[in-house]
């Protein structure tokens, strides 16, 4: 009980520690064979090969809004905001006062693991990266809804998005039947940044013009993609070329991942992990700069209330003329090196076995993930329930609390019938759905898949051996 105790108070204290972003179902999967991206001290029951792309792929994205936060009815059909029968206050108490917009992608060009005879487990991986996310003000929107004010603050709106290689080998090691320790080294390869970010922005009317009062910076980190500049040498974002022929890397970085699984009772297990501690720094050959000038004037604004409306193509073209001339960035020829960190990931998580018969297992857990993000962190913790039925299959299913979005759910399955290890796993917020599928308000979806061919099935699977040393 004392031991049951303390494991508890470690896994809540580990709530305090920041904020964080996804909780994964495929977490307390003993039976998945890349388990080890969670936390490197984790380990699969036999050794593996991952099938290229296929072996383990990963999407996500998730927003604060959805499309019934810009749609609205009017006589028996749906209209933009933008729309002058669309009340602004009605449209504006929707929005958050910061409104989130993230997306992710991950796949594995090769990944394998195996035990070396002392029942270490060592991995060998190389993975394709990406992550996108922006943040966008309230203010925004109201200015392109009803720009007949005088003053609009638009500071604090970012966009980011980098793509990333990233070649690994990590090694858990067991100390003793209850402990394993994990750490995983890797290089990264930058392909590809781009950064556009305000700490000010301030719109002011004066006249038929409006007054920008502007402070930031964008920063072009990118062999093959190029954005071209307009005859003020501003860059134009909605103008870019991809060029194949060039496709190389603009930076280099390092990160590590550290973990820990330790069996404190025969039924109890506390595992925790750092992941992605690290940083890319980007070559200055392969940097592009542009400034947010002090002040400027831009001209031609048109006042969506006084617009005529057509189709939707007309109102977002509205959005597009007025939007391009608030993000005025002019390019600089300074060329200079610098460094991001990427996203690091803390997890903690306590499974408790509540059944063990044989091959059949139900188990109890609690998982809790922060994410630190360059702009902002947030937290998320789920539970977790386990069921393996037989020698070859695996199921579970998470439900999220302690959080604004009570509807998020996880499912994960599978399944490693001889020689082959298949998985599928999804953490999503339910939403609902318009009549094109398109979510009507938040949402969040997290799904992973892939398939392995398991490798050296005349041992014995690993197993804790666990010793009840008296204390």
């Amino acid at each position: 009980m004392k031991k049951t105790l303390i494991a508890v108070i470690l896994f809540f204290t580990s709530l305090l520690c920041g904020n964080a972003q996804y909780a994964y179902s495929l977490y307390f999967m003993n039976e998945m064979s890349q388990r080890h991206e969670y936390n490197p001290a984790f380990v699969p029951e036999y050794g593996y090969f991952a099938l290229p792309i296929i072996g383990n792929t990963q999407v996500g994205a998730t927003s604060d809004v959805g499309i019934l936060n810009f749609l609205f009815p009017y006589k028996n059909k749906q209209v933009l905001f933008l729309h002058p029968s669309v009340n602004t206050a009605d449209f504006l108490n929707k929005l958050q006062p910061l409104n989130r917009v993230k997306q992710s992608l991950s796949t594995d060009l090769f990944s394998c693991g195996f035990f070396t005879s002392n029942n270490d487990f060592w991995t060998i991986g190389l993975s394709l990266k990406e992550n996108t996310s922006a943040v966008l003000p309230k203010s925004l929107f109201e200015f392109a809804k009803d720009s007949t004010k005088n003053y609009y603050d638009l500071s604090d709106m970012r966009a980011k998005s980098v793509c990333w290689l990233e070649a690994s080998l990590g090694c858990s090691k067991e100390i003793n039947d209850r402990l394993r320790v994990g750490l995983k080294v890797k290089l990264l390869t930058g392909m590809s940044e781009e950064i556009i970010k305000y700490s000010k922005l301030d719109l002011t009317r004066v006249g038929d013009q409006w007054h920008v009062n502007a402070s930031g910076q964008t920063s072009i980190a990118s062999n093959f993609l190029s954005y071209k500049v307009d005859s003020t040498d501003h860059f134009t974002f909605q103008d870019y070329t991809f060029n194949k022929h060039n496709i190389k890397p603009a930076g280099f970085g390092a990160a590590i991942d550290l973990g820990f699984s330790y069996r404190i009772t025969p039924d109890l297990t506390l595992s925790s992990s750092l992941t992605d501690l690290g940083f890319i720094s980007w070559n200055p050959s392969s940097v592009k700069i542009g400034e947010a000038k002090n002040g400027y004037d831009i001209t031609g604004v048109s006042d969506s209330a006084t617009y005529s409306y057509g189709t939707w193509n007309n109102q977002i073209w509205w959005l597009g003329q007025n939007g391009k001339q608030i993000l005025a960035y002019k390019r600089l020829t300074t060329k200079r090196r610098y460094t991001d960190m990427l996203t690091a990931t803390l997890r903690t998580g306590l499974e408790y076995d509540v059944l063990k018969n044989g091959n059949k297992r139900i188990s109890l857990g609690l998982l809790n993930t922060i994410y630190y993000g360059e702009y902002d962190s947030d937290f998320e913790t789920v539970g977790s329930v386990n069921v393996r039925p037989n020698s070859w299959s695996c199921f579970t299913a998470t439900c999220a609390f302690l959080q604004k979005d009570p509807h998020r759910f996880g499912l994960a399955m599978n399944l490693s019938p001889k020689w082959i290890n298949f998985f599928i796993a999804s953490d999503f917020l339910l939403p609902r759905l318009n009549s094109d599928f398109l979510p009507k308000n938040a949402f969040t979806f997290n799904v992973q898949t892939g398939i392995a061919i398991s490798l050296f099935l005349n041992k014995s699977p690993y197993r804790y051996k666990y010793k009840d040393y008296p204390y």
